[in-house]
């Protein structure tokens, strides 16, 4: 890895963050505020109770804090992204930095033109929005690890500057998302902009806290629907000791607050223009036989002895009926047949330029082992 040391911008004087409601985007406003003159968050219907909520998670209080934080009525669905008039006269001029992070991101959206319109066409108005930006620095478009695809039938590894590789699509999200990131990387050409791709989202370190749920939370959904009914009808216990999943299923979980931590000090640096990163650690990631040791007892459900393809699972669920023990099952847990497809997940994605840079600033991983059984508490208290 090169020693040199990255360049830093300094506190950005004026950024501006599309999606900062959202899970991600609530971290990364939080980590950002602190070092800014000024952090705007792009938001579509700002009303009085979100201002408020957003207000408290990102300032703790603090009125030096709230001093910096804008809210900005705009959308990115809309050509121009803010209306015209004094406020985006002032942006154009002031912005400095710029993250996008807004998408829609249901698995089970069918509406692919809804899909486009937010993820495709937003990506790219925000980009022409960011073109008339004069004093304009920085852009930070995020991306998604699920990009890949169906990727890992032909691969054992994504790497961060694998884009297109002919992959197939689990859901029109993961479409979508692809031809957002071409728009980005094309933009390249004439803006300094940096690719950031997150993989699964866990709660926080230490607490496990989340303020919502994140993808990978069906899992947790899916044991504690599994709880549920095996605790109302005991007999059925032994179906808890049948778990999708197996060795060669790999998850790659990070959490939210190093994740937002991860996106600042990339989005920061000068030397990462023209990169991708992925938001995650390689080396962490878990199969899903590991994670479910972990999480077994917290659920009180037994070791399993046997492990069902998760690919077999969701073709079985999308087809479940009525009064079945498997729909009952999902009813519970109130998770979406298309959940399953991510536990079957053997890629791993490589994240060296993220591990170069974290060497470089002397940011380390947090060990997963220790802080994911404090997920799964934290959600049996407050998510289940």
């Amino acid at each position: 890895m090169s020693a040199q040391q990255p360049t830093p911008l300094g506190p950005p004087a004026s950024v501006l963050m599309t999606g900062g409601s959202g899970l991600l985007g609530r971290y990364l406003a939080r980590e950002l505020l602190p070092q800014v003159e000024r952090l705007q968050l792009l938001l579509r219907h700002p009303s009085q109770k979100l201002r408020e909520e957003l207000t408290a998670f990102l300032t703790s209080g603090r009125k030096d804090l709230e001093r910096r934080l804008i809210f900005v009525q705009g959308d990115i669905c809309e050509r121009g992204v803010v209306p015209p008039g004094r406020q985006r006269q002032r942006l154009c001029k002031e912005v400095t930095h710029l993250y996008h992070l807004a998408a829609l991101t249901s698995l089970d959206l069918v509406d692919e033109e809804v899909l486009t319109r937010f993820n495709v066409n937003g990506t790219a108005n925000v980009l022409a929005f960011a073109r008339e930006c004069r004093n304009l620095r920085k852009v930070n478009h995020l991306s998604c690890s699920a990009i890949s695809g169906t990727a890992h039938h032909q691969h054992d590894y994504f790497y961060e500057d694998d884009v297109d590789l002919g992959q197939g699509w689990r859901n029109s999200y993961e479409r979508t998302k692809l031809v957002a990131e071409k728009l980005a990387i094309s933009a390249r050409r004439d803006l300094p902009l940096t690719v950031l791709r997150p993989v699964f989202l866990i709660g926080e370190t230490v607490t496990g806290y989340l303020p919502f749920k994140a993808l990978i939370y069906h899992l947790f959904d899916l044991l504690a629907g599994l709880r549920t009914l095996t605790r109302r009808y005991p007999p059925l216990r032994h179906l808890a000791q049948v778990m999708p999943g197996s060795q060669d299923h790999y998850l790659d979980l990070v959490p939210v607050n190093y994740a937002a931590t991860l996106a600042a000090s990339i989005g920061q640096a000068y030397s990462t223009r023209g990169k991708t990163y992925c938001l995650g650690n390689s080396h962490q990631a878990m199969n899903l036989v590991e994670i479910l040791n972990l999480l077994l007892p917290l659920f009180d459900l037994p070791v399993p002895t046997f492990f069902y393809h998760p690919g077999r699972l969701t073709a079985l669920a999308r087809r479940a009926k009525p009064r079945t023990i498997l729909r009952a099952l999902l009813d519970l847990g109130g998770v979406p047949p298309e959940a399953f497809a991510y536990l079957d997940q053997t890629l791993r994605y490589d994240a060296s330029n993220t591990e170069e840079h974290c060497e470089q600033v002397g940011l380390k991983a947090p060990y997963l082992p220790d802080h994911l059984p404090a997920c799964a508490e934290y959600y049996l208290r407050h998510l289940a």
